[in-house]
């Protein structure tokens, strides 16, 4: 995150930080930071917000994107490199297992119609 005057900034909220990621998020985080000076006190510097982007149903988890805004255009592959590289983990959201499923029909589809030619 980019701080007051684009200084780069870190913070860790407890609460936020038990929300899990999706490469198809339904909420966003923004953190709200002031151009304070050491030991102002401002009350609202250093703030993050969670926020719906789209219908959140009743017991639906809330996710969001832990990764760069363009990382929701990138494709599969892409995506879970950098999440693996940059935040350790291979992610298996609903997004990714549907693609990974689309990309494993479409691969056995190929096989079963190579097949298919080759006993003619």
């Amino acid at each position: 995150m980019a701080g007051a005057a684009g200084t780069a900034v870190a913070a860790v909220y407890s609460l936020i930080a038990c929300v899990n990621h999706s490469c198809r998020p339904n909420c966003d985080v923004a953190g709200t930071w002031s151009a304070q000076k050491p030991g102002s006190g401002d009350a609202n510097d250093g703030a993050a917000t969670l926020t719906c982007v789209s219908a959140v149903a009743a017991g639906e988890e809330c996710v969001y994107n832990y990764g760069p805004r363009e990382l929701l255009t990138w494709n599969l592959e892409k995506r879970r490199r950098y999440l693996s590289e940059k935040n350790g983990f291979v992610c298996r959201c609903e997004r990714c297992r549907e693609e990974e499923s689309n990309k494993d029909a479409t691969t056995c589809t190929v096989s079963l119609s190579l097949a298919s030619i080759e006993d003619k």
